[in-house]
């Protein structure tokens, strides 16, 4: 169901699909990718038909979303809606980080919060894309990950 159709520019990267231990019936929803750059990477402009969460583990670069430009470090979280151009250049390697596509009609399907509905759809004009977290909610996501 999932596509990555990006240009991708790289020339050494491993790429781990996870979702072991998600329910069969929401994996076809959601799918989750750990992947490592150990060059410089740069994808052109492109977009997903999914939603796509991005958390950084090692490594900086620079995201431009839609209008908006962000430098990217260790411990972001970047969250991009679906058809939302996107473009990314590593500014230093490894570049280490798990990405989540997320169907938009499932996720619309399965949460009511309409907070948690805001991160993809009907934002404010000063939303961020990217959220730097602390060490603790960096452990948490980190294991959650692992989990999955």
């Amino acid at each position: 169901m999932f596509q990555d159709d990006s240009n991708k520019k790289t020339d050494n990267s491993k790429t781990y699909n996870k979702l072991n231990n998600l329910n069969s019936k929401d994996s076809n929803f959601i799918n989750i990718v750990y992947r490592e750059s150990c060059s410089k990477l740069e994808m052109e402009t492109h977009f997903h038909n999914s939603y796509e969460i991005i958390y950084v583990v090692e490594g900086n670069a620079q995201f431009h979303i839609g209008n908006k430009s962000y430098n990217i470090t260790q411990g972001n979280i970047i969250f991009v809606n679906n058809l939302e151009n996107h473009y990314l250049k590593v500014t230093s390697d490894p570049y280490k980080r798990y990405f989540i596509l997320i169907d938009q009609l499932w996720f619309q399907s399965v949460i009511n919060d309409p907070i948690l509905l805001s991160l993809f759809k009907s934002r404010l004009e000063h939303f961020q894309h990217a959220i730097y977290l602390n060490n603790n909610i960096r452990n948490i996501i980190t294991e959650l990950l692992n989990y999955l």
